[in-house]
């Protein structure tokens, strides 16, 4: 990378500091050298590598806080929307969700996702089934049944059963795509705020 990135000692952690660019060069060249470090023979199969960004801040007294986001955003980084399963994650690229931390509406939130979600839910804790987890993989693999059915490792008359099972309980066409999207991002928001 050109710009050499700087290291600062923060609450016990090294963190490294990188220039903000807009043509996102810093996160190309970071994806790029994740990818070779997985690939390399000692590290194939055993790991799996992951960087967080924090948010950009020119400020240094606010470096504090882009390290805050980063650390934030560990522990969700598997419930994030990341279909391309991009190996660098910022905290500015996630956009709506990123506003869903810092405001104090939780409860109106949490009340219009349960609400959305509650049959689904109902089911899914009834009978044992993934309702859930298969209409966010189905979005994230562009409603590409074939693709879905390989991600959730189950065949694909499977996955169209959940499907027609989904439509049931949904008071909405599933080909309706911003329904769809409202309720894809309740399931995220409840993981990623609540859970």
């Amino acid at each position: 990378m050109e710009g050499k990135p700087m290291f600062l000692r923060f609450l016990n952690k090294f963190v490294l500091l990188f220039e903000a660019r807009k043509d996102k060069s810093i996160e190309h060249a970071l994806e790029q050298l994740l990818q070779k470090i997985d690939a390399s023979p000692q590290f194939y199969g055993s790991i799996k590598s992951t960087c967080i960004l924090g948010g950009v801040y020119t400020n240094p007294a606010d470096f504090g806080r882009s390290y805050q986001e980063a650390k934030r955003l560990i522990p969700k980084k598997d419930m994030l929307p990341n279909p391309k399963h991009k190996k660098v994650l910022s905290a500015t690229a996630m956009g709506i969700y990123k506003f869903l931390f810092n405001n104090d509406n939780h409860e109106d939130i949490l009340n219009y996702c349960n609400d959305r979600l509650q049959k689904l839910e109902e089911y899914d804790h009834a009978n044992g089934t993934f309702l859930l987890d298969t209409l966010v993989a189905y979005y994230m693999n562009g409603f590409s049944v074939g693709k879905t059915a390989e991600e959730l490792f189950i065949h694909r008359n499977s996955l169209q059963y959940r499907l027609n099972k989904i439509q049931e309980l949904v008071d909405f066409e599933l080909d309706d795509y911003m329904e769809y999207l409202d309720v894809v991002n309740c399931i995220l928001i409840k993981r990623l705020m609540f859970s």
